[in-house]
């Protein structure tokens, strides 16, 4: 996991463990592992064993522990039900940046997660340059692209792009 983590940002999930990624039972113990570390920023793009019950019951729980705030799924697919879950789980989570792109994924349905995020902004500002108090927060906010929207594009942020 540690050759995966640029401070709070996972990625790389995919070069690093290129054949374990696609094992449901392996990405189920990850996303378990994730949920006690501290990640702001979870690249998830390419793990297809994501899409197999277990671990995707791993990542549900993983979005809802309130840690991370911006995810990029790639273009995992996923069945009608499992869309509805993660749409609700969204809602409940602090997850306030997002990319997700599949096939299955009607214009309604990816509508209603961009709403669900957008409101998650009003639940904390850690995506703020000027609210958070770290270091490595803020490195987190400038790492954090490939998103439907990027942190960076904030009018709140736009002055520290130019810093």
């Amino acid at each position: 996991l540690e050759r995966c983590m640029n401070g709070r940002v996972l990625y790389k999930i995919g070069a690093s463990f290129y054949s374990e990624r696609q094992d449901e039972k392996w990405m189920e113990a990850m996303m378990r592992n994730l949920c006690e570390v501290e990640v702001d920023v979870a690249y998830l793009h390419g793990c297809t064993g994501l899409h197999g019950e277990s671990a995707f019951r791993a990542l549900l729980d993983f979005l809802r522990k309130g840690k991370v705030w911006a995810v990029n799924l790639g273009e995992l697919e996923l069945g009608e039900a499992q869309l509805d879950e993660l749409t609700k789980a969204l809602e409940e989570s602090s997850v306030t940046h997002m990319f997700y792109e599949c096939e299955s994924l009607g214009p309604g349905r990816k509508d209603a997660m961009r709403e669900a995020v957008r409101r998650n902004r009003s639940k904390h500002r850690r995506w703020s340059m000027e609210d958070v108090g770290d270091e490595e927060g803020r490195r987190s906010i400038l790492q954090c692209r490939q998103m439907w929207f990027n942190p960076m594009s904030h009018a709140v942020n736009l002055p520290f792009a130019a810093a």
